[in-house]
Formats: structure tokens, C-alpha cells, sequence
């Protein structure tokens, strides 16, 4: 295991990382477009004024991001103003600053002036206000409120018509800045020029278009600004933190109306960033898994950082791997992992292993006819330039020169393809002889001609109970106290059930189905791997039927009928055709070794089921994208495709719908009984059968008639 620091400050990397990696899809798909145009007032830290911060570098970092997603932001770094020749340090400024200030008047007074204006309270403004507060003039005025009277004065001038002109209200606010500097000296900053300007600004519209966001418990601007205007619900606390600051950034631009037409897109991006942020908070990731190498005489620890450092094998023999092969159980985590290591190793320069690391989901060389398709369609398809570089990495890819560079390639589902045949050598072949190669699959994968070059063989062997205990202290995974000590409880008296739940997807699954266990009564007793999918296929339908308009015997099935049925296998007679449907296109996929489906794919299957049992509804068609159990996606060329939500619940619905006939599992099982791809189905069979059922030996018979290379059991 690494230190607490080390996984702690990985995880802020990774969250950081996807972070960026959402404002680059929010920038390339315009989430920006229709910005309006604002300016950012912040104080700067003063190293005379060292108790007071101002947080200066967090406000610069929200500055970046806006401009990063295109966001038409003014501020010290990027002005508008009114000054036509700049020349200045920062690109676009003048160096007369009260030119770049102007803007912040009434957008009344000038097209380029800007429509709002975010403010970051800080001690540091704070301190400034209070400073200036104590400087007044002959008659009493304070700089702001003379600020504000002669703005008042200009805007009855340009409203009357009486000779005003830009370069007259110019010269008229430089004469009380000039004279106010003078007078207060090193307490003068130009910063309350452009607070007087927003206070001036608050009064001459009805609507003030003004975001406070204050950094910090110190932070106040009751003292300058109207209370009415700074009322609760209308501010930003948002202490010094990072997770905090990415959450802001989307409170900040959800506050702009001209964005509206982009809220849904903004709305879903800040959901995925919360949801990236519960997997890093959560302790049960990757970084608490294990893994071990399987040797004839005796077994070893490996940790994610030392995949490729030098090991002994059983034979006392040290080598140094660079072709690596881990296999794990179904739901064990094995692309997630494959994730994990492509981003460690990365990120890190530590590792140093290769100058570049590419991923590839295996099952993904079936959808493309050229490795440059593939790749555009994995990293490119959102670059400008993204044709150019997939086949620039291409060539790079599958060119038998040496490079000067190294390439890691982390292959992910090696069991889930058949790869490219191009004459005796298949691009699956030629990318797994690359000189680091790390591959991801299930046991029992008929890949054995292409893993005979293979250094390392490690095992995926799931949580620890450590690891366990942790993700059901996690409230939002488990947000009752009461059903996390209950599962804790029967976790505790089930040996069996502790051996499942050392798959990530299992422990995720049993706590997700918890209440519908309840609610059947099926956790009493030992509970296996079929009866967890169950329940959660029974959730799922409780959750789609009422989304389908189902009705039975003419009623309409609402949310609160579905809840209300107690045996869920009930439920089940008015999903007959989708669950026939996914059946045998479960079936169908695990024939060809295939784990995507196409539009084609439906309707060809639709017409199959027709010719056998009669006209299905027209609505099926319809009601398949809308089912819990599939995702789906949209290839490059905009071809929608679909697959099922885990490679598991299509092997249960093929199960599911093996057992609908005897006729048709017993020949499946004789045609498929030494595939590999059906191991995991003849489980679920094995599962779903009744134990009272008669005659369930005879289904089985063929499997005793020569052995079957299902690896490990399930």
C-alpha cells in the first residue's frame, strides 16, 4: 500500500486532471458561446499588509478558466476599456489604468462597456474600504461618494445633451482621482475607483448586474454596498479550497443569463465533476486494490508503481518485465484498473517508462476498419487538427523503424475481441509485440497464441476487507447508517457473500439493490452472484416500467403500483418483448464475440423474433434507448450503437432467455459448451434454475462429455 499522502495527493491530481479535461470538452462544443461580457474587480497582495490576504492567485486561477472555456472576461489581465492605442506589459491593457477602468460604467454610456461585474471580497478589499472611509474631502465626502456625485452629474449632461463627450467624462473622474491620490497617499488604490464605479452603476440600474463572491469568512462588503444588494442567497462564500474553487466555477457562469440556451450542457458537466469527485473521495478505488502474480510455488504483492520493475521468479530467476498480462474475474474492476494505470503512469514522471501512453478498449476494433479511425475516434474527434494526428499517430504506431521515443500500451479486454486479420498478422498481433505492452482480460480467453510472449502474468484479486468496510461508511454511497450496519451484519455471517464482494461490482451492486432485497426478503439467506443481479435487474425495472407508459389490464402502471408489487418476477410479464429482445440480442452478440450492436442490428433482430412468434409491438424500437440496461453513443460518422451497460447483464439476459425453452439451451449448451465467451452465461443458467426443477440434470449432461476451459469458477 502507498503512504496516505502519496493516495491523497494522487487523487487531487486525478481530480485536477478531470477537471481540466471537462472545460476542454465544455471549450470545444461552445459552451461559452453567448458570454457576456464582464470584469472581475479583485485586490492584489500587499506585502505591506501581510495580515490581511486577498487571495490573489486563487481569482487569477478563476480568470484562466474563464478564458480557457472563451468567456468574454475583463479584467487587470485582458481590459476592454476605452483605450484605442494600448501599448502596455499586459497585452491589450493601457497604461493609463483609470482607460481600463472605464468600463465598468452603465453599458448606457458605452458599447464596450461591460454588462456585469463579479467582485472577490477578500480582508485585503475589506481593509482598503475601511481606509478610505476615513479620508474625506472639505465638505465631508468620502472619495467614493464624490466618485459617485460626479457620475451623476455626467449622466444628467449626456441624458440633456449638453456638450458630453467620452474625452470630458474622462478628464472629470481623472481630476478626483488625481486630487483623492494626493491627499490619501500610500492608502490610495485604484481598486476603489472601480468599486465607486460599481456602486455608481448599482444605483443607475434596476437591475443591478452585479456576482459578489466572498473568499473568505473574513470577507465582507456590507460596509460599501447596500445591503439590499448583498442580501444572503445572492452570495458566493467560497472558502480558499480546491475541490471548492472547480465547484464555483460553474456557480459563477450558471449566473449568467445569455448562457441559458448552454444551461443543460453546464448543468451536466458540474454533475459529471461531482460524480469524478465522490469516486476520488471514496476510499474503495483503485489505489486500495490488490494484485498479485501467481507463480507454481509461491505468490507476491505487486503495486501499481512497480508493474515494471525488476522480480523474481519462481526459478530464482530475476527479469525485468515489459509484457504484462493481469485477468481477473468478471466485475473485478479490470478497465477501470487499465484506466488507472494509463493515467499513473502518464502522469508521472517518476514511472518513466515510456514518453507516451496509449489506451485502447479492445472491444473497440471491431467498430473501425482503419487503426487511424480508431484512434481519431478514442483521443481526437473534439481536435482541430484531429485527422492529422490520429494518422501521424498511427504511422507512428504500426512503423517496424525504432523510435527514439517509448510507447506504453495499455490494452484493455483482450477477451472481448477478435482484433484485425490482416493475413497471418492481426493489428491485435503487431500492438501486443510492442516493447511495453500491459493487457487487461478475463480467464479462460481464447487469446493463448497471443499471450506467448507474455514476461508477467498477475491476478486481479479485488478489495480488502479494509477496503469493504470503508465504502459503506461512504454516505453517498450508502446514505443509511442503519442499511450499512445491516449489510455490514451479513456481509459478517456470510463467508460465501465475503468472497463476492471482493469484486468491486458486486459490493456496488449489493449496496445499490439493499432496499430491493429487503423488500423480497431474498437477503435472509446465503445470497449468490445470480441472486444480486436479479435484484438489481428487478430495481432497474421498477425504475423504467412507469418511464415505458406500461399498463396492466388497462391501467396505467404509475411509479407507486410498480413499488407497491411485492414479488417482482410479476413485473416481468409486462417487459416480455424488451426482455426477449435483449435476450437473443445478448445471445447473438456472444456468438459473433461482438459487445456492440447497431440500429441494423435491432431491426434485423426484431424481423428473427417476428417470423418465430408473431408481431411485436411498435413501440419496442422506441423503448430499447430508454432501458436502464444499455448505453449508448455515436460513433464519428454519427452511426448511434449500443451496448449493455456491463459485459456481465448481457451474459444474464442471454441466460434469461436460454431458459425460456429447454429445447434451445440444450442445444446451446452443446454448441457452446467449450466457448469461452459462454462461461460466465452457464453460471447465470446454473443459477436462475430452480433447485426443484426436474430433469435439471439433463441440461447439464453435455458439459461432462469433455472438458471445458472455463477457468476459475464463478
Amino acid at each position: 500500500m502507498e503512504s496516505r499522502e502519496h493516495d491523497d495527493a494522487s487523487a487531487q491530481d486525478m481530480l485536477e486532471e478531470s477537471f481540466n479535461r471537462i472545460l476542454e470538452i465544455m471549450t470545444q462544443v461552445g459552451a461559452g458561446a453567448g458570454s457576456p461580457k464582464f470584469s472581475i474587480i479583485y485586490a492584489h497582495e500587499n506585502a505591506e499588509l501581510p495580515d490581511y490576504p486577498a487571495h490573489t492567485a486563487v481569482v487569477q486561477k478563476f480568470i484562466g478558466w474563464f478564458k480557457r472555456l472563451g468567456l468574454d472576461v475583463d479584467s487587470d489581465r485582458s481590459p476592454h476599456g476605452w483605450a484605442a492605442d494600448r501599448c502596455a506589459e499586459i497585452p491589450g491593457a493601457s497604461n493609463d489604468i483609470l482607460k481600463n477602468q472605464v468600463c465598468l460604467l452603465p453599458p448606457e454610456w458605452d458599447s464596450r462597456n461591460v454588462e456585469i461585474v463579479i467582485i472577490f471580497g477578500s480582508q485585503l478589499l475589506n481593509q482598503y474600504i475601511k481606509d478610505e472611509q476615513g479620508i474625506t474631502i472639505d465638505d465631508g465626502a468620502t472619495y467614493t461618494k464624490t466618485l459617485v456625485d460626479k457620475c451623476w452629474e455626467l449622466e444628467k449632461a449626456r441624458v440633456a445633451g449638453d456638450a458630453w463627450c467620452e474625452g470630458t467624462a474622462y478628464d472629470e473622474i481623472a481630476k478626483i482621482q488625481h486630487g483623492f491620490a494626493s491627499k490619501m497617499g500610500s492608502i490610495f488604490h485604484h481598486i476603489l475607483t472601480e468599486l465607486a464605479f460599481v456602486q455608481f452603476r448599482n444605483q443607475y440600474q434596476k437591475s443591478p448586474n452585479m456576482i459578489p463572491v466572498l473568499l473568505d469568512e473574513g470577507a465582507c462588503l456590507d460596509a460599501f454596498f447596500s445591503k439590499a444588494l448583498l442580501y444572503k442567497n445572492t452570495l458566493l462564500r467560497e472558502p480558499i479550497n480546491h475541490e471548492d474553487l472547480y465547484k464555483s466555477l460553474f456557480k459563477i457562469i450558471l449566473r449568467f443569463e445569455s448562457v441559458e440556451r448552454n444551461r443543460f450542457l453546464i448543468e451536466a458537466m458540474r454533475e459529471c465533476f461531482t460524480k469524478c469527485r465522490e469516486a476520488l473521495q471514496t476510499k474503495a478505488t483503485l489505489e486500495r486494490t490488490q494484485y498479485r502474480v501467481d507463480y507454481e510455488t509461491k505468490r507476491k504483492l505487486v503495486k501499481l508503481y512497480n508493474l515494471f520493475d525488476e522480480i523474481e521468479t519462481d526459478g530464482k530467476e530475476k527479469i525485468t518485465p515489459r509484457r504484462i498480462i493481469i485477468r481477473g474475474l468478471p466485475g473485478i474492476g479490470k478497465s477501470t484498473l487499465s484506466r488507472r494505470i494509463a493515467y499513473e503512469y502518464n502522469r508521472h514522471t517518476f514511472l518513466n517508462k515510456a514518453d507516451l501512453v496509449v489506451r485502447l478498449p479492445l472491444r473497440n476494433l471491431e467498430r473501425f476498419h482503419d487503426f487511424d479511425q480508431l484512434l481519431f475516434a478514442e483521443f481526437f474527434s473534439l481536435e482541430p487538427r484531429g485527422r492529422e494526428l490520429s494518422q501521424k499517430l498511427a504511422e507512428t504506431i504500426l512503423s517496424p523503424a525504432k523510435r527514439e521515443f517509448r510507447i506504453l500500451f495499455v490494452l484493455d479486454g483482450l477477451d472481448e475481441t477478435t482484433g484485425f486479420e490482416g493475413g497471418s498478422r492481426s493489428l491485435l498481433s503487431h500492438l501486443m509485440e510492442k516493447d511495453y505492452v500491459v493487457i487487461t482480460s478475463r480467464f479462460g480467453s481464447a487469446r493463448g497464441e497471443l499471450v506467448k510472449h507474455i514476461d508477467l502474468k498477475l491476478q486481479a484479486i479485488g478489495l480488502s476487507v479494509d477496503a469493504i468496510w470503508t465504502y459503506l461508511d461512504n454516505r453517498t454511497v450508502v446514505p443509511s447508517v442503519e442499511d450499512a450496519e445491516a449489510i455490514r451484519q451479513h456481509i459478517e455471517e456470510n463467508e460465501t457473500l465475503q468472497d463476492l464482494i471482493r469484486i468491486p461490482l458486486h459490493l456496488d451492486m449489493l449496496c445499490y439493490s439493499w432496499d430491493e432485497l429487503k423488500k423480497t426478503g431474498d437477503y435472509a439467506g446465503v445470497l449468490t452472484t445470480t441472486e444480486i443481479y436479479q435484484a438489481i435487474v428487478h430495481k432497474l425495472w421498477r425504475k423504467d416500467i412507469p418511464r415505458l407508459n406500461k399498463s396492466d389490464h388497462g391501467q396505467p402502471l404509475t411509479a407507486s403500483i410498480v413499488e407497491s408489487v411485492r414479488d417482482p418476477r410479476r413485473l416481468e410479464r409486462v417487459v416480455q418483448t424488451e426482455l426477449s429482445l435483449m435476450g437473443r440480442l445478448a445471445i447473438i452478440l456472444l456468438e459473433k464475440g461482438r459487445t456492440q450492436f447497431s440500429d441494423m442490428d435491432i431491426s434485423t433482430t426484431i424481423t428473427k423474433l417476428e417470423v418465430e412468434s408473431g408481431a411485436l409491438p411498435l413501440s419496442l424500437e422506441n423503448h430499447l434507448p430508454m432501458l436502464s440496461f444499455l448505453q449508448s453513443e455515436s460513433d464519428i460518422n454519427s452511426q448511434r450503437t449500443f451496448s449493455f451497460i456491463h459485459l456481465t447483464f448481457q451474459e444474464y439476459f442471454a441466460a434469461c432467455y436460454l431458459l425460456r425453452d429447454p429445447t434451445t439451451l440444450k442445444k446451446s449448451l452443446e454448441k457452446h459448451k467449450s466457448n469461452p465467451r459462454f462461461a460466465v452465461v452457464w453460471h447465470f443458467v446454473a443459477g436462475l434454475l430452480p433447485s426443484e426443477h426436474l430433469g435439471i440434470e439433463q441440461y447439464f449432461e453435455p458439459l461432462h462429455d469433455e472438458p471445458t476451459p472455463y477457468g476459475p469458477r464463478w
